[in-house]
């Protein structure tokens, strides 16, 4: 279960301190879709940095209150630990892609958390067949669609099999 109780997030502008969010209090519980919609500006991607730990750490901001994961606090985890529970798939995927071929950037996160070779093969090649990649192995992800190139940052995490997904 993913929880956000009492969540306010602020930032420092040139004309003042600035609430992005105020207030959150959100239970998201095992195998759930949430979806967060809303006008541009009103905090959906503070809110999508703040459960992947991005911010504060590395989006400036101060963060009041508590944000906890099977009931361990976020903010106490380091990020590789929030990083293999919460898989994060950014709104502009090339911007995370490691690696100029499918397979590479598909094993990617595998390979960093040390997984045997056999499960790293394993994983990839599931999430390949999972998400319809397969005609793309052989091309370079730059001269794919947009569309294409988020299918396979979301197959990057989903072999990574995380608990969450925030995209």
């Amino acid at each position: 279960m993913l929880e956000l109780q009492n969540i306010c997030y602020r930032v420092s502008t040139p004309e003042g301190e600035l609430d992005i969010l105020r207030d959150i209090s959100i239970t998201i519980p095992d195998q759930r879709l949430m979806v967060f919609t809303g006008p541009n500006g009103g905090g959906k991607t503070t809110l999508t940095r703040l459960l992947n730990a991005l911010a504060p750490s590395y989006y400036a901001g101060t963060l009041t209150g508590t944000i906890s994961i099977n009931g361990k606090s976020l903010t106490q985890m380091p990020q590789y630990t929030v990083a293999r529970q919460i898989g994060s798939v950014f709104q502009d995927p090339k911007s995370q892609f490691f690696s100029s071929e499918l397979a590479g950037e598909t094993a990617f996160a595998c390979e960093n958390y040390g997984f045997s070779a056999e499960e790293i093969r394993d994983r990839t090649d599931d999430a390949i067949v999972s998400f319809d990649l397969n005609g793309f192995r052989s091309r370079n992800l730059d001269v794919l669609s947009s569309g294409e190139k988020q299918r396979v940052a979301i197959a990057s995490v989903y072999a990574l099999r995380p608990d969450f997904y925030v995209c």
